[in-house]
């Protein structure tokens, strides 16, 4: 094994999840073949991290960002048969509702709050890859590659560096009990130290900020607060061992991509580890929680029919949409 092996923090925790789920999506790289789905908590954040990348990346106004980005969705629904568009619409006009509602939430929360007031955000979305292991007897090289939401710096020590990490959540208590521990936390924090450590340029880091936004609409009968951050910081033992950690899991990948490539069954490398969350959360569920995958039934055919190529790393390379400045002047 020496190929190369870019890391992320999507594919660990795809591997650690559910290797079944890794196999289908990283190692065959499918991907849903209708990329039209609205009002789940994927979609939910992905938009409000994207107007938010508009505001810290671009100066844009995130509210008037996002009404522009569902005035080219609902154009994209209207494109699809009637009976197509009439299974997306409600779905999402109550995500476009919800979303539009948290972003003029957060421009007021930084209005009255300002808790950006010691902060130098510094962009949004800037893409890190720092190499986590070189090749040896047990595999070829491993880079560690991911995205920032938006790195910072205090004003009073631009020396010390964090990150502002956007977080649509139910709740302002589940998320900050087990964010010390959090593998994504804990990746980026690394990804940030060993990149200061390359350049060499007496940088340091301060850890991660939980920028934390509650998927409510604000109503009458919703009690606040709707926003609210959480600092996680680790010390240098703790980035250690999870080196340590992502090592062992990138090491654990290459086997499992070695006898993949040889031929070995997938049911014997990669079994299927169900969970709770996968009723929501895989987009193969469909086929894996009914038993056709194990079953006997044309699996094949159903991911021909629903499932198109798609490369796992695309989105690390994407650029924010960004639209006209003069009419998202904040």
């Amino acid at each position: 094994m020496t190929d190369e092996l870019i890391l992320t923090n999507s594919e660990v925790q795809d591997f650690m999840d559910c290797p079944r789920r890794w196999y289908l999506s990283v190692y065959r790289r499918l991907g849903k073949k209708n990329a039209l789905w609205y009002n789940t908590a994927t979609s939910i954040g992905s938009v409000y991290h994207a107007g938010l990348a508009a505001y810290y990346g671009h100066q844009q106004n995130p509210v008037e960002w996002a009404k522009h980005y569902y005035a080219e969705e609902l154009v994209k629904i209207g494109g699809l048969p009637e009976s197509e568009a009439g299974m997306h619409l409600n779905a999402f006009e109550k995500e476009r509702q919800l979303v539009l509602t948290m972003l003029e939430g957060y421009m007021l929360y930084l209005e009255d709050e300002a808790p950006d007031e010691d902060l130098e955000v510094l962009g949004a979305e800037e893409r890190i890859e720092v190499p986590l292991v070189g090749g040896n007897g047990e595999g070829g090289p491993i880079t560690l590659r991911g995205k920032i939401d938006a790195p910072a710096r205090w004003k009073s020590s631009p020396e010390i560096l964090l990150q502002l990490e956007h977080k649509t959540v139910g709740n302002f208590t589940d998320l900050p009990k087990y964010a010390q521990v959090n593998p994504q936390f804990l990746t980026y924090d690394l990804m940030a130290y060993l990149r200061a450590m390359l350049l060499g340029e007496g940088q340091r880091i301060d850890g991660i900020i939980i920028n934390m936004a509650k998927k409510v609409k604000r109503t009458v009968k919703a009690n606040p607060p709707f926003f609210k951050r959480h600092e996680v910081r680790h010390n240098e033992e703790e980035l250690r061992n999870h080196w340590k950690h992502l090592v062992g899991v990138g090491r654990e990948i290459q086997r499992a991509r070695a006898r993949l490539d040889a031929g070995e069954d997938h049911h014997i490398v990669c079994p299927c580890r169900p969970n709770r969350e996968a009723a929501w959360k895989c987009q193969f569920q469909g086929a894996c929680l009914s038993g056709m995958i194990d079953d006997g039934s044309d699996f094949e055919g159903w991911l021909a029919a629903n499932f198109v190529d798609r490369d796992p790393l695309e989105r690390y390379d994407e650029k924010e949409k960004v639209y006209d400045a003069e009419e998202l002047a904040l």
